[in-house]
């Protein structure tokens, strides 16, 4: 089956699924084929009766995914796909939501800069490569707007150089004993489908936020572990091996615990929220932030939360602009 080589390998995965699925369905049912022999163009009553057997076994979310998935096999065959999302199938779909009274998905926690002062804080033996890996993992991770799936593998035998962080990926600037920042590249990640790499750069942060300091903690890394430049840049285990995305998220939940978070409401995504949460509140402009997290579009503005004290004063603001006129307008130093 084809798929757009542009989307993600995760999305990939998820969209090939739904592709079968549909396949699948279309063989135990011929006489819903647009035409003998053929699986695409879908009708609109095959659609609607897939995503309905669909729905005795599978969560609505699922079946959206599945819905995308059959849209773009659609275009990847130059083929016309309104009927993947006809009013009908749209009104059928928020009938299978209703029968399963989904709730919406809850979103992650932001880490943000003040939790993360407290993450590393908590003592812990930086002597020990597991130790010195999460902690720089984690830095890095805020402070270049990571996604876990850019810093963490599924598993240790998934490691390759070519797409995963190794130590090559590291430069200091201008050198590793007095760096000013360090330049990050990316051999792949969800914002590079075409694997063209992305470099990031992290500044080394001033004296009174040293504790939170990415390049210092990579500095840490490099100094005391010295290793190949295929080697992993993060390891999980003492013994050099990959940091696993399990890994990760286990010791990140077991510190949260520590500090008194619901660690389920946190994952590895919650560093790349927080990020964009801690930048907005120290006033960087909507561009800015883009920038940074590499985002293409104003998606971006989901991952931000806004503080009760901002809302507050936003409310307080309207009040104040309710009691202006054209010729008497509210003093700046009120707002």
């Amino acid at each position: 089956m084809l798929i757009w080589h542009s989307l993600a390998a995760s999305t990939c995965k998820s969209y090939g699924s739904g592709q079968k699925s549909f396949h699948d369905f279309i063989k135990l049912h011929p006489h819903l084929h647009a035409a003998p022999g053929h699986l695409i163009p879908a009708t609109e009553t095959s659609v609607i009766k897939w995503i309905s057997d669909l729905a005795s076994r599978v969560k609505p979310q699922t079946i959206k995914k599945y819905l995308s998935s059959l849209r773009s096999l659609h275009i990847d065959a130059g083929l016309d796909n309104g009927q993947c999302n006809s009013p009908l199938i749209q009104q059928a779909f928020r009938g299978i939501k209703r029968v399963y009274s989904e709730s919406p998905a809850q979103r992650k926690f932001p880490i943000t800069s003040p939790i993360l002062h407290q993450l590393v804080s908590i003592p812990c033996d930086l002597t020990d490569l597991a130790d010195a890996s999460f902690d720089a993992a984690a830095k890095v991770a805020f402070a270049g707007f990571l996604h876990c799936g850019e810093f963490t593998v599924g598993s240790s035998s998934d490691f390759d150089p070519a797409i995963n962080l190794a130590r090559s990926a590291v430069e200091f600037v201008p050198s590793i004993d007095h760096p000013t920042h360090v330049r990050l590249t990316l051999p792949a990640s969800k914002t590079d489908p075409f694997r063209s790499s992305v470099t990031i750069f992290i500044s080394h942060t001033p004296d009174a936020l040293a504790s939170v300091c990415a390049v210092s903690s990579l500095q840490h890394l490099f100094m005391n572990f010295p290793a190949s430049s295929s080697s992993p840049l993060f390891s999980g285990l003492s013994n050099g091996l990959v940091l696993t995305r399990t890994q990760f998220i286990s010791t990140l939940k077991l510190r949260l615990t520590s500090l008194g978070y619901p660690a389920s409401n946190y994952s590895g995504h919650s560093f790349r929220r927080g990020a964009a949460t801690s930048a907005s509140t120290a006033g960087l402009s909507p561009d800015e932030i883009q920038l940074l997290g590499r985002w293409r579009s104003d998606c971006y503005q989901i991952y931000i939360d806004t503080s009760t004290d901002k809302l507050i004063k936003l409310s307080s603001r309207i009040h104040l602009a309710l009691l202006a006129s054209p010729s008497d307008p509210v003093p700046l130093e009120l707002l």
